[in-house]
């Protein structure tokens, strides 16, 4: 709640972005995660509340983070999109565009696409490959 006043009064969310720098890949998947999952908990809150303004700020604030950790949404965060939302939530179509545009065999690096694909809800991997179709 404290971060929606602060959003309300000042336009930004108040979340540190995630710098992925050096630092081992793994490293950068739990740090960038953390974040992930604040997100999405202040999205689930923007539904709860009905308030389409901010969740669309907090959609802009995931794709800031994933764009400076070069890192996606993982288990946890998606685990909290697809207990959370309704099946038409913007974040989950986010999560199904992000499997469609990015997702690659990258099971050699250790943790990654792959592994997230193991834990990911079910209903996760249904709305990806169904976008797998459309966009081909």
């Amino acid at each position: 709640v404290s971060d929606y006043i602060r959003w309300l009064y000042s336009g930004n969310i108040p979340i540190k972005l995630y710098e992925a720098g050096e630092d081992a890949r793994e490293k950068v998947a739990k740090e960038a995660e953390k974040v992930f999952v604040k997100l999405v908990e202040a999205y689930v809150f923007g539904e709860k509340i009905i308030d389409a303004r901010y969740k669309n700020a907090v959609v802009k604030t995931v794709l800031a983070v994933k764009e400076s950790s070069g890192w996606n949404l993982g288990p946890n965060s998606v685990g909290v999109i697809y207990n959370s939302t309704p099946s038409t939530s913007l974040l989950r179509r986010l999560v199904a565009d992000s499997v469609v545009s990015l997702a690659h065999d990258d099971s050699e690096k250790g943790v990654g696409w792959i592994v997230f694909f193991d834990a990911y809800p079910r209903e996760t991997l249904v709305d990806a490959i169904k976008a797998t179709v459309r966009a081909r």
